[in-house]
């Protein structure tokens, strides 16, 4: 489960992107664990980088509404979400989604 959840969090949210934020990458993820780890790799990734990673943690039950709020509203508020697998039907039949690659490469740029 935690691998599936990990491989989804390579996936950026394309309507979510966010421009000019004080972050280079804002991070949507469950509290918990998991957000707890992914805060320590954000760290070690923004040092190795030089870039900032924002980690926003919210409760579970909440973390698909703020996405899901973000993608139709188009706020650019998380460039990435950690999201539970049966979730991505809704993000992808609503365009919501795109490959993290190209935001990385924007990043490089």
């Amino acid at each position: 489960m935690l691998r599936k959840l990990l491989l989804t969090a390579a996936v950026a949210l394309s309507s979510l992107v966010a421009t000019g934020a004080s972050a280079d990458f804002t991070v949507l993820v469950p509290s918990g664990s998991e957000g707890d780890g992914l805060r320590a790799a954000a760290a070690d990734y923004s040092k190795s980088k030089n870039v900032k990673v924002e980690i926003v943690q919210a409760p579970y039950s909440n973390v698909f509404e703020q996405a899901a709020n973000a993608g139709q509203t188009k706020s650019g508020a998380f460039d990435i979400v950690l999201m539970d697998d049966p979730w991505i039907p809704f993000f992808a039949e609503n365009g919501h989604l795109r490959r993290s690659d190209a935001l990385f490469r924007e990043s490089r740029a």
